[in-house]
């Protein structure tokens, strides 16, 4: 006899006195997975600390961006002290485990804003479309994605040979809060003064330490910082001379005279001082993931955070797109605009 499915918005809500809410907070996924820097650093016989994973500098690229982990320990110090987390002091020794990604919520609602994903290898599977690193090969029945290889050494017998493993990349560019941002701030697509700043996740994380509450734990990603490039005229020196398509139509009617970035704003790498920033943010303070678009290096299919990449200004609702919000795990009825 066959079962008719039911959907679970048909599902009626229990009584909210008789399921306590649950604690909507952003949480870091695949803690117990494969990771190749846990690979890497087993095969060389050491822990996984904020030290020795600093050590292995850049792991990984995509054609966004190098993945650089170097400031991992000095990001995690800054931490501790702003925060003053127990003494102060991050602790040298603490033991840190390497995530996939982190399960993002929105502050204050029951809607979930899915995953920012911070990880070499995705599941044995593409997420979207492939790398541009990638090719496709053909096999007698089907077409099989053959993926950049990565070499790792690995201690066989005394030695220590090379031990080739795929992966594919993804490594998301985030919000944040930027902390000081002006009484009169917003976020509208022609904004000037904003409220968040940006950032690409070179890693996802935990670390695990008694000052840090009752949990003994906090989630956490390092970014590399990202900063609004400074446009120039098509004709004018400068790193980010605007597009033709970027410039105002005069012809009355024909375009928006408000709109400001008409592709987008563009980011570019911060630079601190002459050289790259990098920081430490807990899970709870990335707000989502930003959906990036290239921006060409002349007629080449080139592209990279350094040359420059625009945050589309063209985005549907998260109510309006897939995937769409389903009913929340917690049993509590939303409040209007949940």
């Amino acid at each position: 006899m066959k079962k008719e499915l039911v959907h679970a918005v048909d599902l009626p809500l229990p009584n909210p006195r008789e399921a306590p809410a649950r604690s909507h907070q952003n949480v870091a996924i695949g803690l117990k997975g494969d990771h190749v820097l846990k690979r890497t650093l087993g095969a060389l016989g050491q822990e996984l600390t904020a030290r020795n994973i600093s050590l292995q500098k850049e792991y990984c690229s995509t054609p966004a961006a190098k993945i650089d982990v170097a400031a991992l320990e000095n990001a995690l110090e800054t931490y501790w002290r702003a925060n003053q987390i127990g003494d102060g002091v991050y602790p040298a020794q603490a033991q840190i485990l390497l995530g996939s990604r982190v399960q993002l919520w929105e502050g204050g609602t029951h809607t979930n804003l899915g995953y920012a994903t911070g990880h070499p290898s995705l599941d044995g599977r593409p997420r979207c479309d492939p790398p541009m690193h990638t090719a496709w090969a053909p096999t007698d029945t089907d077409h099989v994605r053959k993926h950049e290889t990565v070499a790792l050494p690995v201690r066989r017998h005394g030695t220590q040979t090379n031990h080739v493993r795929k992966h594919k990349h993804r490594f998301d560019c985030v919000k944040y809060d930027l902390g000081d941002a002006p009484a009169d701030a917003q976020d509208g697509p022609n904004s000037i003064k904003l409220t968040y700043t940006m950032g690409c996740i070179m890693l996802v994380f935990r670390v695990l330490d008694a000052a840090l509450g009752p949990a003994g734990f906090r989630d956490f990603v390092l970014v590399r910082e990202m900063g609004m490039g400074i446009r120039c005229a098509p004709d004018a020196p400068g790193r980010f001379p605007r597009l033709q398509c970027e410039n105002k139509i005069e012809i009355d009617g024909w375009d928006d005279r408000e709109a400001r970035n008409k592709l987008g704003r563009l980011w570019t790498w911060k630079d601190v001082r002459g050289r790259p920033g990098f920081r430490v943010l807990a899970a709870h303070e990335v707000r989502e993931t930003v959906a990036i678009m290239p921006r060409w290096v002349g007629l080449t299919t080139t592209w990279s955070i350094e040359t420059g990449v625009y945050e589309n200004r063209y985005l549907h609702s998260y109510r309006e797109r897939p995937p769409f919000a389903a009913q929340c795990p917690c049993h509590v009825d939303a409040q209007p605009g949940d």
